[in-house]
C-alpha cells in the first residue's frame, strides 16, 4: 500500500484553480472572438458601417462567473438585430448575433469542456 501525502494534493488542487481561471478567460475568449466573426458575416451590409463596428470586451470573472461581451456599439445596430426588414444582401440580416450564438452553442461548450480538461495534465 502507497502512503499519500495530503499536503500534495492539496498544492495540486490549489493550483489546477489558478490554472483554471485562467484557461476559462482563454477559452471564452477565443469563443467570443469566433461569435464576432461569424456574426460580421452575417450582419447587414450597409453604409453606416455596422460590420466595422463590431466588437469583444475580453472575458474577466464577474463574481462566479467568467464573460465576454460581443455586440456592436452603432446606435442603430440594435434595431438592425431586432427589427424585420429585407437585407439587400441574401445570407444577412437581422439576428446577426443571435444566430452563430444558437449555431455554435454545443461547439462552444465542447470547446470549454475540452480546454478545462488539459488543467488536470
Amino acid at each position: 500500500m502507497k502512503n499519500i501525502d495530503l499536503s500534495e494534493l492539496s498544492e495540486v488542487f490549489v493550483e489546477a484553480t489558478k490554472n483554471a481561471e485562467k484557461m476559462a478567460e482563454e477559452v471564452v475568449n477565443t469563443n467570443a472572438e469566433d461569435l464576432l466573426n461569424q456574426s460580421i458575416d452575417l450582419a447587414p451590409l450597409d453604409e453606416g458601417g455596422l460590420r466595422e463596428n463590431g466588437s469583444v470586451d475580453p472575458a474577466k470573472k464577474e463574481g462566479n462567473e467568467i464573460a465576454a461581451y460581443v455586440g456592436y456599439s452603432k446606435e442603430y445596430a440594435l434595431r438592425m438585430h431586432e427589427d424585420v426588414y429585407n437585407a439587400q444582401v441574401a445570407g444577412t440580416g437581422r439576428k446577426y448575433l443571435e444566430k452563430p450564438t444558437t449555431k455554435n452553442a454545443q461547439k462552444y461548450a465542447d470547446h470549454f469542456t475540452d480546454k478545462m480538461g488539459d488543467v488536470w495534465k
